[in-house]
């Protein structure tokens, strides 16, 4: 891997500091709240331009913010040695690290589309789980990772020591936050003037995002004298549900099965079973939506709700043919108490035409 890497960085030519293309101020460091009561509902915001101080600040911030929660980037970039320091200190104190702008609204915040560029994408780095495709549950809301090539318009020879030394730097920066290095490669035919923005797919596959949410395709399952649909919700770095929908022969209708690992080893099953029941029954209809369109499912859908060990089931009938939309979003959430948070909650895409048709033909 790194022999792959140093072919594409003998190609470069690094400026010993990068400056942002566009004027920004200083970056601050602030705490923000939605004002919720869960994990995520705070986070430590980083506006601004990267500075040789701003290592320094964020050190100083950290004494005195004993929760810094999440930390979200917001910066056209700045001082690349301070941008790979930043990211050192953020890994050093276990946070993780999301793109996003965070703007405020009464006495509360929300987080917004932002951008990590240049610079900026070294401190993201640094995210001990990092979430590059910043979403919330409606889809709404992201941010974009970008770098560029770097030179040095003085130089038309061979690399100097000193930007060998710099190449060095980032190669063993990059390796040692877990990045493919391949990365700085992908931009590297990206003209300083310009930015080379990392698509999802590329962002998952050099290991820029561990953490967000996605959905992944959905495969065919022999099942008894049929067959199923299932794919993998892969919630964050840590948890992967499995989504499965079918039909059933005997009436038709088309069921969704939701699975997923929790931490509630030490509970048995059967109490745990009818928690999740009594949980169920007293929500005010779990939903479904389907490109917008919210759809109401009560209790009385629910086919079976199981724990075995510490794997969770959930099965329920759809108020819809899902031959009618496919290829279309879909989101799920069940609406369940405080002790169960985001159990169950999927979204992702219905399978398309053939998918469903091939079902349709082979329901349980």
């Amino acid at each position: 891997m790194v022999e792959y890497a140093l072919r594409f960085f003998v190609l470069l030519v690094v400026f010993w500091t990068i400056a942002s293309f566009a004027s920004a101020q200083e970056m601050v460091f602030f705490p923000a709240s939605n004002g919720g009561n869960c994990g995520g509902c705070y986070w430590t915001s980083a506006e601004g331009e990267i500075t040789q101080d701003t290592p320094d600040k964020f050190r100083q911030y950290l004494k005195n913010e004993k929760n810094p929660g999440r930390i979200i980037l917001n910066s056209p970039g700045g001082n690349l040695f301070a941008g790979i320091e930043l990211g050192r200190i953020i890994r050093e104190f276990g946070m993780s690290t999301s793109i996003g702008a965070t703007v405020s609204y009464d006495t509360k915040f929300e987080v917004v589309e932002g951008s990590c560029a240049s610079a900026c994408a070294f401190s993201f780095m640094g995210g001990v789980e990092r979430q590059g495709i910043f979403r919330n549950r409606l889809g709404e809301n992201g941010g974009s990772l970008g770098m560029h090539q770097f030179y040095n318009p003085s130089s038309e020879s061979a690399p100097s020591a000193s930007v060998q030394q710099t190449l060095g730097l980032i190669l063993s920066f990059t390796l040692e936050m877990g990045i493919d290095p391949r990365v700085i490669a992908y931009s590297s035919l990206t003209l300083p003037k310009d930015m080379y923005w990392y698509s999802d797919d590329e962002m998952r596959f050099l290991g820029l995002d561990n953490g967000s949410d996605y959905f992944g395709a959905w495969a065919v399952e022999p099942y008894k004298k049929g067959m199923v649909l299932n794919a993998e919700y892969h919630f964050n770095v840590h948890d992967t549900k499995s989504v499965t929908v079918f039909c059933r022969r005997s009436t038709k209708m088309w069921h969704i099965l939701i699975s997923e690992k929790l931490d509630y080893q030490s509970l048995e099953s059967e109490p745990m079973i009818e928690t999740l029941r009594s949980a169920l029954s007293k929500t005010n209809g779990m939903s479904f939506k389907v490109e917008g369109k919210e759809y109401t499912i009560g209790s009385k859908s629910i086919d079976f709700v199981n724990v075995d060990g510490n794997r969770y089931y959930l099965s329920l009938s759809l108020p819809i043919d899902l031959r009618s939309s496919p290829g279309m979003s879909f989101s799920f959430s069940p609406e369940l108490s405080r002790m169960f948070g985001a159990v169950f909650f999927a979204n992702g895409t219905i399978p398309d035409a053939g998918l469903l048709g091939l079902q349709s033909r082979n329901c349980i």
